[in-house]
């Protein structure tokens, strides 16, 4: 399920633990902001790819019709401050790419307010980098 913690299970208070990671979103709508985003008529599949690292994001993988290919992220409870979390990673990515010339996703859009707008929830749709993904070298680093 898209909205479900799927990378392990805990011993104790399950529940409480998955719920903590449940964040349900409007999937025809976020595929609609997501289109408008990337300039295409139709998102053609979405795939998700786990719940990060930190336990604090779900990542998804949108395909276009035009053959973009975007990076959806929306933060569990567990990301911290709601706002804050979301503005911040925006923030940072922009930052890394722009002052610090370092390549970093593009962020298409993105939205710190789960009541505004009709995805409900807060969301970033950015650009998916090609490359090798940073946990397959981390030990090598």
């Amino acid at each position: 399920d898209l909205f479900e913690y799927t990378n392990g299970w805990w011993l104790y208070n399950e529940e409480e633990q998955t719920t903590l990671r449940y964040v349900e979103i409007d999937i025809d709508e976020i595929q609609h902001v997501a289109c408008a985003a990337v300039g295409a008529k139709r998102c053609i599949s979405l795939k998700k790819l786990g719940e990060g690292m930190s336990l604090s994001f779900c990542v998804v993988v949108l395909n276009f019709d035009n053959g973009m290919e975007a990076i959806l992220r929306f933060p569990t409870a567990l990301a911290g401050t709601p706002f804050f979390t979301t503005t911040s990673e925006v923030a940072t990515s922009e930052f890394v790419r722009e002052a610090l010339g370092i390549h970093a996703p593009h962020v298409f859009t993105w939205n710190a307010d789960a009541t505004a707008g009709s995805v409900g929830a807060k969301y970033i749709i950015m650009e998916k980098l090609s490359g090798v993904e940073s946990h397959n070298r981390w030990l090598h680093i």
